[in-house]
């Protein structure tokens, strides 16, 4: 204990000064402008960042389920037979199985894609504003639209619209 003692006179009267522990004032200061700044920073940072996941999200969610829909409508119109086309007008497309018999007919009931096979009727899409088939020799265009309520432009409809063109498979 008397050697802590010596040392700590030793180094006073050496013209040593000790300064106490702690901030000064302008320290102080400097942190009381500056982490605002950065606090603030990061929280414009973090509502972009929330506010493009959002717009994301709802695009991702409302165009999922009409390209679902176009594919499989796709799908259906490459393995039809060429010569089947009985019905291809707005809102309405009906054709006949390649490898089989059966009827397939697309319709559009308000704002659900119905898909009839025989006498079985699925959704295959809902929420469309319009399903346009257009026939020409070999070539079937499809247009699939929907209006979403976009949270990026504060809740106004957003149309979105998906086209596809599709060869009909010859028949072997």
């Amino acid at each position: 204990m008397a050697t802590w003692r010596f040392a700590f006179a030793k180094k006073r009267m050496a013209g040593i000064r000790y300064l106490p522990a702690g901030f000064t004032l302008v320290e102080s200061c400097m942190v009381a402008v500056i982490t605002p700044v950065l606090a603030g920073t990061l929280l414009v940072m973090s509502q972009t960042g929330l506010r493009v996941w959002a717009m994301t999200e709802a695009r991702l969610n409302s165009l999922t389920e009409p390209q679902r829909a176009l594919n499989r409508l796709a799908e259906d119109v490459r393995n039809a037979d060429p010569n089947s086309w009985s019905i291809c007008q707005a809102k309405t497309l009906e054709f006949t199985k390649a490898d089989s018999a059966t009827t397939i007919h697309y319709a559009l009931n308000g704002t659900t894609l119905m898909r009839t096979e025989g006498l079985v009727s699925q959704v295959v899409a809902s929420g469309l504003t319009e399903f346009v088939p257009t026939c020409q020799a070999g070539v079937v265009s499809i247009k699939l639209t929907t209006t979403v309520a976009s949270p990026a432009v504060g809740g106004m409809p957003v149309t979105h619209m998906l086209q596809s063109k599709v060869w009909v498979r010859r028949a072997l």
